[in-house]
């Protein structure tokens, strides 16, 4: 397996999370457990966050999922 990566300009609220160490941004070696996750906030609430594990470990695919769980 190879390890989750972002780009340099990342989706906006796209992050790498390790669901065996349950850490985000994880310098594990755990890569078969690492996954995206996408934070949206909530306009209108106090300061309150959504978040959803994605299924895809491909970058381009995590990003579609992103924008269709803002929607």
């Amino acid at each position: 397996m190879k390890k989750l990566l972002l780009p340099k300009n990342a989706h906006k609220g796209l992050k790498v999370y390790c669901s065996k160490c349950k850490k985000y941004k994880p310098l594990c070696t755990h890569y078969e457990k690492h996954t995206y996750v996408v934070w949206i906030y909530v306009p209108g609430e106090n300061n309150k966050l959504k978040s959803r594990k994605l299924d895809s470990r491909k970058y381009d695919l995590a990003v579609k999922e992103a924008i269709d769980f803002k929607q």
